[in-house]
């Protein structure tokens, strides 16, 4: 199966089709164990009145977010996370983490442990089975065609002219700024699926030229990935090349398959072309990936893929507090005992570490 094949049958495309909006996800963020009235939203977010009843009537209309009336003459709602929206509370506690730990924000969601007096949230996503930090390296992916029709070919990312033109300023540095920007998420699910070179992230994407550079460009800025040079992968292969031998395989410069090592070296290095590669700050968004296939499969009831976990075990997502006390870290993270912390500015430049 073609990585293209692999997006489009995905499920995260979807999700991020509802909540993949700078506003949406604030909005989001800020209803995690509150229920809060029009007015209250506007003050806690800053966000202009239209804005804000677009946002809502959005996720009403898609099943994340109930109105309570709590007025009748005239009628007033105030409002709260669904079922299913609470459901997004790993995709929202995840990219609150990596904006932490790699944005230079302040943490926009609290704790209140059983055990401990609260403090911010710093949500760390573990295997369920046997309780070790998800890891891209220690996870093998496998891909089947879904049931019923073939996967549709991917579709243009559809961003509003406003947030086109916002995204072609806003540096990608947290990952709700990536989650916001439709290429940006789409050339990363690309990249974690194994596509490296440009023009296997063209055909994963189905984007123009100039959109997936643009892209690529700003998550090297933002240190979530690093262009790998021809020259640069000569010399890894060079490395490897050296370390095959000084371990003493094949005999005499030989290989195991009886090639001369230089000259099949030689011949690789002539048909290498540069590759884009996941940085140790773009691979940290793996445990959000996770989530959002994890929810999207949810609400479809279908997975489109399935994760191992090194230990053998399907991997499903335990998230505990790496900021609890000795006596809590590690625990399950209860829903109950998160909630949005009232004195945060979602809209606050990040400093990027």
């Amino acid at each position: 199966m073609q990585t293209r094949d692999r997006i489009a049958q995905s499920s995260v495309p979807a999700t991020l089709g509802v909540i993949g909006d700078g506003w949406t996800l604030s909005l989001l963020t800020a209803l995690v164990g509150n229920t809060l009235r029009f007015e209250e939203l506007m003050k806690v977010l800053t966000i202009p009145r239209s804005t804000l009843s677009t946002r809502l009537r959005h996720l009403i209309d898609h099943g994340l977010i109930a109105p309570h009336p709590y007025c009748e003459r005239p009628l007033r709602f105030e409002y709260a996370l669904s079922e299913r929206g609470a459901a997004l509370l790993p995709v929202l506690a995840l990219a609150d983490a990596f904006d932490v730990e790699h944005g230079g924000q302040p943490a926009t969601l609290r704790h209140a442990p059983s055990h401990g007096a609260p403090h911010p949230l710093r949500a760390v996503a573990c295997c369920a089975a046997c309780g070790a930090a998800v890891e891209a390296r220690h996870v093998v992916a496998r891909y089947a065609p879904l049931p019923g029709p073939r996967a549709a070919p991917v579709t243009t990312p559809k961003q509003k002219r406003v947030s086109r033109s916002r995204s072609a300023r806003k540096p990608l540095w947290r990952a709700r700024d990536v989650l916001e920007d439709a290429w940006a998420a789409h050339v990363v699910a690309a990249l974690f699926m194994g596509a490296q070179r440009f023009t296997e992230l063209l055909d994963a994407t189905q984007a123009a030229p100039n959109i997936v550079s643009e892209r690529l460009q700003r998550l090297a800025d933002a240190r979530l990935l690093r262009h790998v040079t021809a020259a640069e992968r000569e010399r890894e292969r060079e490395h490897d090349a050296a370390d095959h031998d000084a371990a003493g395989h094949g005999a005499a410069g030989q290989d195991t398959a009886g090639h001369s090592a230089a000259g099949h070296s030689a011949s690789e290095r002539r048909a290498a072309p540069s590759v884009y590669r996941l940085n140790a700050r773009g691979l940290a968004l793996y445990p959000l990936v996770v989530a959002l296939i994890a929810y999207g499969d949810e609400g479809r009831r279908v997975p489109s893929l399935t994760l191992t976990h090194r230990c053998g075990a399907p991997l499903r997502l335990r998230l505990s507090c790496a900021g609890c006390t000795d006596l809590e870290y590690g625990v399950p993270l209860l829903p109950s005992s998160v909630s949005f912390a009232m004195q945060v500015d979602l809209c606050a430049t990040p400093t990027p570490t």
